[in-house]
C-alpha cells in the first residue's frame, strides 16, 4: 500500500506539519526497504520523524502562524526592512551595513558609522566588513545571531538557491544573514535582499543563486 499522507518540504501550515508526521509514522511502519541496510534505514526513519515532530510543535507555538505565513506569501509581513539612505544617497552601500540595515532598520550611513567606529578608519574607508564584526554590529543594535551549523547539514558549500531552499520550517519563518567569502546577504521565508537589490525580491529573482554560502546565521531581537 502506497503511504496515503503528502510530505511537504516545507510546510507552512500546522495541517501540512501534521501531514509530515503522519507521513514518517506510516513509513515507519512498513518497515526496512529490501535494498536498504537496516540500521542506516532505522536512523534516517527516526530523524526525519524527530524532525516533522519538532517542526509541528513549532506551528503549534507560533499561532496564528496560519495567517502569518498566508501574509508574507503574498509579499506582506516580510521581516526585513526598507532600506533609509539619508545622507548616504550617493555613496558606495557596502554589503555588511547594508545587510545590518536590512535586519534592522537603522539607516545606511549610520551602520557605515558604526562599522567605522569598529575598524578605527574614516566612515568612508570602510569597505570590508569581517564576519564577526557582522555579529558585533547586529549586537549593538539590540540583536542576536543564531549560527546554524552548516556542516552538520551540508556535506560541501552549498549554493545560495540551495541554502535558501534548505531552510527548515523555523529558518524560513525568521530572518537569516548569510555569507559567501566576500559577500553578505539576507533572507525572510521566500525573499532575499543585500545592496544590490537595495529591496527584498523573490528568492527566484535574486542574482548570482549559484555562489556557495559559507557562514549563515538566524537572526532575531536580544
Amino acid at each position: 500500500m502506497s503511504n496515503p499522507f503528502l510530505y511537504t518540504k516545507n510546510p507552512c501550515s500546522k495541517f501540512e506539519a501534521q501531514q509530515n508526521v503522519n507521513y514518517w509514522w506510516f513509513e515507519s511502519m512498513g518497515g526496512c526497504p529490501p535494498n536498504a541496510i537496516e540500521a542506516n534505514w532505522n536512523t534516517y526513519i527516526r530523524e526525519m520523524k524527530r524532525e516533522a515532530n519538532k517542526v509541528l510543535s513549532y506551528f503549534f507555538l507560533t499561532t496564528p502562524f496560519d495567517s502569518y505565513i498566508n501574509n508574507i506569501r503574498k509579499g506582506r509581513n516580510i521581516m526585513l526592512h526598507n532600506l533609509d539612505f539619508t545622507g548616504w544617497e550617493n555613496v558606495t552601500a557596502w554589503c555588511v551595513p547594508t545587510a545590518i540595515s536590512l535586519l534592522t532598520g537603522a539607516p545606511v550611513g549610520h551602520m557605515h558609522s558604526r562599522a567605522a567606529f569598529m575598524q578605527n578608519k574614516a566612515r568612508k574607508d570602510v569597505k570590508g566588513v569581517f564576519l564577526e564584526e557582522a555579529v558585533l554590529l547586529l549586537r549593538e543594535q539590540g540583536y542576536k545571531a543564531i549560527t546554524i551549523d552548516m556542516e552538520s547539514r551540508w556535506a560541501t558549500p552549498p549554493t545560495i538557491r540551495k541554502f535558501l531552499d534548505d531552510r527548515n520550517a523555523y529558518e524560513m519563518s525568521m530572518p537569516v544573514m548569510f555569507a559567501t567569502n566576500d559577500h553578505m546577504m539576507t533572507a525572510h521565508y521566500g525573499f532575499a535582499a543585500d545592496n544590490w537589490t537595495k529591496k527584498p525580491v523573490p528568492v527566484s529573482q535574486f542574482p548570482k543563486l549559484n555562489r556557495k554560502v559559507v557562514a549563515s546565521w538566524v537572526v532575531m531581537e536580544a
